[in-house]
Formats: C-alpha cells, sequence, structure tokens
C-alpha cells in the first residue's frame, strides 16, 4: 500500500447508504467529535470511504479533512457490502498509516466491521460512547452513559493504537470548510472467508421513512399513558402531517412500535426543534435520548411526572383526549 505517512491522524470511517452512495448523517454527525480530538492531539483529520468513489468525492468536497482515503475493491461492484472484505480493508489502512484513533459512527454496518478490526490490530474498542475528550496526560478518554445517564463511565485504552470508538452522536447538520483535501486512492483485493455466510441484500422500501424520529424537525413521542388504539392512530397522523414518531422502551417491548421508533440509551438519540412528549413519565432511559431537544412540551395527567422537571412547557391533561382531537382534525 506504499510507505507509511509520517503524520498522526484521527481516522474516520464514513459509512454511507449503499443504494443512493450518499454519506450517512451519522458519519457526518462524527466529525464534529473527530475535529474536536484532531485539535486537542494535534494531529490531522482523515476519512476513509470503502468501495465509493463518489462518496469519497463527496466527503472530499466539504472541505474538512486533510486526506480521503477512496479504497477500491477489486472485483466488487461499486457499493455492494461484503463485511469481511470492509474490515479488512480498514485494518490495511490503519496498518499503513499512522492512525492514532479510529472512530466509527454506531450504524449496523459500523457495528459489524468495528470489532472485527480491533481484533485483527490486536488494540481496545469502546461501543456506544457519547463523548470523547483528551486528558492532562494527553491520553484519549471516552465518555460512556451507564444506567439511564445516572453514571459517565470515563474509559480509556491505554498503550495500544489505534485507539477504536464507535460513537453516537446527535444528527446534526455540517457546514462546509476550506480545507483543500487529498483524495488518496488505494486498490484491494477482495478478501474471500469460506466461514463466512454471504447474502445477498435486497433493498426494501420502508413506508416509515418519512416519519422516523431521526428525520423530523417535529417528533411526537409516545409512552406507556398511551392506549395501544391509540399508538396506530398516532402513527398515521404522522404520515399525514409529515412529521416524526418516537416511542419510549416501554412501547416498543410491548410491540407496539417497532425498534425503529425507539429513541433513548438503548435507541436512538435525536435533536428536533420540537418534542411532543404524550403520556411519557420521564425516565432517564428515554430522555437520554431527547436532552437536546430546542423544545421539549409534555402532556400528562400527572403533576408529579418527572418529566415536569425536564420539559419547557408542560400540559396537565390526558394524552389519549388530545390524541382524540388531533385524530379528528387531522383524518377526520
Amino acid at each position: 500500500m506504499g510507505d507509511r505517512h509520517s503524520e498522526m491522524s484521527v481516522l474516520v470511517y464514513i459509512d454511507y447508504d449503499i443504494d443512493r452512495k450518499l454519506v450517512r448523517r451519522e458519519s457526518l454527525s462524527l466529525i464534529h467529535v473527530a475535529q474536536s480530538l484532531t485539535e486537542s492531539l494535534r494531529v490531522s483529520l482523515e476519512g476513509l470511504v470503502v468501495n465509493s468513489p463518489r462518496v469519497a468525492k463527496q466527503v472530499a468536497d466539504l472541505g474538512l479533512f486533510t486526506r480521503i482515503y477512496d479504497v477500491q475493491i477489486e472485483n466488487l461492484r461499486e457499493g455492494v457490502y461484503d463485511p469481511v472484505t470492509y474490515a479488512e480493508a480498514v485494518t490495511e489502512v490503519c496498518r499503513a498509516r499512522d492512525v492514532a484513533v479510529l472512530l466509527f459512527p454506531t450504524t449496523l454496518r459500523s457495528r459489524e466491521i468495528a470489532p472485527y478490526v480491533a481484533a485483527r490490530l490486536s488494540t481496545g474498542i469502546v461501543a456506544d460512547v457519547s463523548n470523547l475528550y483528551v486528558d492532562e496526560k494527553g491520553e484519549v478518554i471516552s465518555v460512556k452513559p451507564s444506567f439511564g445517564e445516572n453514571v459517565l463511565a470515563h474509559i480509556s485504552i491505554p498503550g495500544r493504537r489505534p485507539k477504536i470508538f464507535t460513537v453516537r452522536t446527535y444528527l446534526t447538520e455540517v457546514t462546509k470548510g476550506d480545507k483543500r483535501t487529498e483524495i488518496e486512492s488505494i486498490v484491494l483485493k477482495r478478501t474471500d472467508s469460506p466461514r463466512m455466510t454471504r447474502t445477498r441484500s435486497v433493498n426494501i422500501e420502508d413506508p416509515d421513512t418519512a416519519i422516523l424520529p431521526e428525520r423530523s424537525t417535529v417528533v411526537i413521542g409516545v409512552g406507556a399513558g398511551v392506549l395501544p388504539e391509540n399508538i396506530k392512530l398516532l402513527r398515521e397522523v404522522a404520515r399525514r402531517m409529515g412529521i416524526g414518531l418516537a416511542a419510549t422502551k416501554k412501547v416498543t417491548d410491548r410491540g407496539l412500535l417497532p425498534d425503529k421508533f425507539l429513541v433513548g440509551e438503548s435507541g436512538k438519540l435525536i435533536r428536533p426543534r420540537l418534542y411532543i412528549a404524550l403520556g411519557i413519565s420521564g425516565a432517564p432511559q428515554h430522555m437520554t435520548g431527547v436532552k437536546e431537544s430546542k423544545i421539549i412540551v409534555a402532556v400528562n395527567i400527572s403533576e408529579k411526572a418527572p418529566i415536569v422537571k425536564q420539559c419547557d412547557y408542560f400540559v396537565r391533561a390526558d394524552a389519549n383526549e388530545l390524541i382524540r382531537l388531533l385524530v379528528e382534525r387531522v383524518l377526520g
């Protein structure tokens, strides 16, 4: 792969939509965390894209990276995902470059690749961290919420490089920079592993795509205080109004909404302009996922619910009655 660069770096793995060849927002949101690390460590910021020159060009055009590694795989069509080959590509780049920290967004593919890379490089990995900082000794420290953010674990990976982290970030917009980004093309052979079962990926259009909580600036959240029949109606209301729908863990555990709507410590982190919490008590597990909302409005029958102290506006009312009025107005 050529000579090792003398410049140390923070390397960001760029995940992308394999069908549309567009960078995933989780990858873009990770750039803010990476930039903060590069400033503290005084190293360069580099990105890695596997098997999509088009995505590599998109990322380079942001003007935020010093270098983008455009890793192309022989005999593998652009965008086709092969976990072993992708993981080996990341491993090879890290071995040939001076990578201090390797960051992955918390997408499904990243969660599959990252542990493999850590094992191949014999280094440590901390998963699902919420923040990273550099301490007074120059050590990279990860912050991992536990027990509904009642405990924040500060975890380091001493004596190992690269230090690998998968980072959960709130989806934010990225402002373009003016840095001149070099694209370095690398061609690798496809990795064949007889131990792996290969599957064919088929894109199925999700009818709920438009109302997923991470895609909307206005989101309605439903908790255990909302009746099952009303949750079904709210799903249709959200589609009709073009707003997002979120759920607490109690709702998804009962099968009233699928996990793709789960927001909280074990689900998604969202940052809408307006979050309307219906029948939600305000447990830390859920509030972890919505605390960055610009405005939180809570509707609950109890003035003693924990969410009262965590919202901007509180409405003491039966959320189910409010839903009934909303359904009448929107669905007729």
